[in-house]
């Protein structure tokens, strides 16, 4: 509560660490701002954390500091984006359209999921700019992709997996759902480093 005074987001790149009045820091390292409002702020952990195993998270708002805040900082925590309940950022490459338990895809199709949290890339990256756009940045650790469906689990085909192009803070996975797949809503998630994202429901047909 209390983190800003009106609800603002970044109008240019490289996102600001600062918003209004507004900071965060992680270990007194200042992190780029996506958005801030009274009671939400959006931040980038830097990527210059990525030896560490913990921070102290500190809102900064005109001069006045929070209380820190430690979160545990771990070399992958995937998650992929919702936009509703189950449903994910999951985008049929042959329609552009968003795949869901009502808009499914078609065994033999390829899909686009957009998540974050897959860990170091092979690039050199800056925390607050844009991936670049012509040059693929793919995960170093391997990421799996896991379809349950019909009662089976079945382990996809990762076309790449990484930045996503033009983002900040974004990862991409292109995925290929086989022509034997069972039809049915089906149960999606992604796994690296040991670490599972959550679950999201779509149809395949």
């Amino acid at each position: 509560m209390n983190f800003a005074a009106s609800t603002e987001s970044a109008t240019s790149v490289p996102l600001p660490t600062q918003i209004g009045q507004t900071r965060v820091y992680f270990n007194l390292r200042p992190a780029p701002l996506y958005f801030t409002s009274a009671g939400q702020l959006n931040a980038q952990v830097p990527w210059e954390l990525s030896n560490e195993t913990s921070a102290q998270v500190v809102v900064v708002r005109n001069g006045a500091a929070s209380l820190p805040v430690p979160v545990q900082l771990t070399p992958a925590s995937p998650g992929i984006f919702l936009v509703r309940e189950n449903a994910g950022v999951v985008v049929n490459t042959a329609t552009g359209q968003l795949v869901d338990s009502q808009n499914g895809i078609q065994r033999g199709q390829a899909m686009v999921i957009y998540a974050s949290g897959l860990g170091a890339v092979n690039a050199t990256v800056s925390s607050d700019v844009p991936a670049s756009a012509t040059e693929l940045e793919p995960t170093r650790e391997r990421v799996e992709a896991m379809l349950s469906v019909a009662g089976q689990e079945i382990a996809l085909s990762v076309l790449f997996a990484g930045s996503a192009p033009g983002f900040i803070g974004v990862n991409q996975v292109n995925v290929l759902i086989p022509t034997e797949t069972p039809q049915g809503v089906a149960s999606f998630r992604l796994r690296t480093s040991g670490q599972e994202s959550n679950t999201v429901q779509f149809a395949v047909q």
